[in-house]
C-alpha cells in the first residue's frame, strides 16, 4: 500500500505552507495538496472518485516557532493562512450542485462561514491565496482572502489566456487544448500580476475579458506588449465561463495559429 504520510514528510512543509502536486494515489493533475497547520499535517485529493485524505500530529521546528512570533513576511507580503471555515467540498449540497452547473475540473474548496466555492491560489507550489465565489445572493460575490494580487492560474503552458474571474480560467484549461487560464479578478492588471506575466516566459498571451469589457480588453494587450512574442485580443460573443463554441473555436485557433 502507497505510504502517503512518507510522501507529504518528503515535502518538507515548513508551518503554515500548503504545497500541490499531483496525486500519488490517482495520478490527478495538481489534484494533491498537503498543508502543514501548526503541528498538523493535513492532505487531500480533489479529483472525482478519489478518496485520499488523511491528517497527523507532527511538530513544530524551532524555526518555525521563530518564524510565527516574529511574524515572518514572504515576498508576496503577510504569510497567507488558510482560515479554519475554509475546508475541502466533501458532500456538501450546496457546493456539489455548484459543481455540477459550472462542470468544472479543478481543485476546490469550501467556505462554511459564507457559503463560498473557493479556488486556492498557488505561486511556486505553494498556496499563497485564496478566492471564494459565494453561492446564492451574498454579496459580494466575489472576495478575496488574502493580501497577493498573485492571478489564479490553471494549465502549465507557454499559451496564456488572461480572464477576468476563476470560473473563465477553468473553463479555459479544461476546453481548450494547449491553454494555461490566468484569472485575474477584474478588467485590470497591477504590478505584481504585469511581472508575474512577464516572468513566467509566455510565448503567446491572448487577452479575452468578458464580452462587455472590449475597451479594456484592448488596453491591457497594449500593457502587455512586452510580456511575450504574441499578444492576441479576443472579442467575445458571450463570456467564456459560459463554453460559447463559437468562442472556444476562435480562441483555439488563436492560441496555435
Amino acid at each position: 500500500m502507497f505510504d502517503v504520510l512518507h510522501f507529504v514528510e518528503d515535502l518538507d512543509l515548513p508551518d503554515g505552507m500548503t504545497a500541490r502536486r499531483d496525486c500519488p494515489v490517482c495520478r490527478g493533475f495538481k489534484t494533491f495538496t498537503a498543508s502543514n497547520r501548526e503541528g498538523f499535517l493535513v492532505w487531500n485529493c480533489y479529483k472525482a472518485g478519489c478518496r485520499l485524505h488523511g491528517g497527523v500530529k507532527t511538530h513544530m521546528t524551532a524555526e518555525d516557532v521563530r518564524a510565527k512570533l516574529a511574524g515572518k513576511q514572504s515576498k508576496e507580503g503577510k504569510l497567507f493562512e488558510r482560515p479554519d471555515y475554509i475546508v475541502p467540498i466533501g458532500a456538501n449540497r450546496a457546493a456539489q450542485a455548484w459543481l455540477q452547473q459550472w462542470c468544472l475540473d479543478v481543485e476546490l474548496m469550501w467556505d462554511v462561514r459564507e457559503d463560498r466555492i473557493v479556488f486556492p491560489i498557488y505561486n511556486d507550489g505553494a498556496m499563497v491565496d485564496a478566492t471564494g465565489r459565494a453561492v446564492g445572493n451574498r454579496m459580494p460575490k466575489w472576495k478575496r482572502y488574502g493580501n497577493s494580487s498573485v492571478p489564479y492560474v490553471v494549465g502549465d503552458t507557454r499559451q496564456a489566456v488572461v480572464v477576468e474571474d476563476c470560473i473563465s480560467a477553468a473553463v479555459v484549461a479544461q476546453e481548450v487544448v494547449g491553454a494555461t487560464g490566468i484569472g485575474i479578478m477584474g478588467t485590470s492588471l497591477s504590478l505584481e500580476q504585469k511581472n508575474f506575466l512577464r516572468d513566467r516566459n509566455f510565448s503567446r498571451i491572448v487577452v479575452a475579458l468578458d464580452a462587455d469589457a472590449l475597451p479594456k480588453t484592448i488596453a491591457m494587450a497594449k500593457e502587455l506588449q512586452n510580456a511575450a512574442s504574441s499578444i492576441k485580443v479576443l472579442k467575445l460573443n458571450n463570456d467564456l465561463k459560459y463554453r460559447d463554441t463559437e468562442d472556444l473555436n476562435r480562441l483555439e485557433n488563436m492560441i496555435w495559429n
